[in-house]
């Protein structure tokens, strides 16, 4: 003898896959992204650790994303001592001002390459008053190879020119703005009292 009772869970199981199908497409979506989507939580006793994370993470930090979720100190002890520092400021701030904490630093890979990251993440707090961060980490070293390169021939040049007589200087035409300076010597300062910086600026 059996007694039993039969229900219609069409909806409920159309409900269930359509969140599924969500599911599915929200993390091809992220995981389709260059760099590394994660969640960052702030600990009771002021830890920060991932509560996600994207499979970009691996590559980019050169450290199984597996490592870096288990364990909070797997990144940071392949930045140095003043990047983890800075980085630690940013999120602290962001904390007080309730900002986006922005920053970029710099990692050591197994290899022994360094590679620069750059990371943004919004603050919030949840129900239950935790505080974290939803943000995007992602690959800048070209770009910031080119910076520290222009810089430094930019330092050399400056080198060169401050102990000739007179200025010496570059100028750059380009069409949405006619003339510009993109050097000028310090020379510049001696002949007519003005910087470099406000003649490459208001000329």
């Amino acid at each position: 003898v059996w007694s039993g009772h039969t229900l219609d869970v069409t909806a409920e199981r159309e409900a269930r896959l359509r969140l599924e199908a969500a599911e599915t497409r929200i993390r091809e979506l992220t995981e389709a992204l260059p760099g590394t989507i994660y969640q960052m939580v702030l600990s009771d006793k002021g830890e920060m650790r991932y509560g996600y994370l994207t499979d970009g993470a691996g590559a980019l930090f050169g450290i199984p994303k597996d490592v870096v979720m288990s364990d909070p100190m797997a990144l940071p002890l392949r930045m140095p001592p003043e990047a983890r520092m800075q980085l630690a400021i940013a999120f602290r701030d962001s904390i007080k001002t309730l900002k986006p904490a922005r920053h970029d630093f710099r990692v050591r890979h197994d290899d022994g390459s360094v590679r620069w990251l750059r990371t943004s993440a919004m603050p919030r707090s949840d129900a239950a008053g935790q505080f974290m961060w939803n943000g995007h980490t992602m690959g800048v070293t070209a770009e910031r190879e080119a910076q520290d390169k222009a810089a430094s021939i930019q330092q050399r040049l400056s080198d060169v020119t401050e102990n000739m007589a007179g200025a010496v200087f570059e100028l750059h035409f380009a069409p949405e703005r006619g003339l510009a300076f993109t050097f000028i010597s310090g020379g510049i300062e001696a002949l007519t009292g003005i910087t470099p910086d406000q003649v490459c600026a208001d000329f």
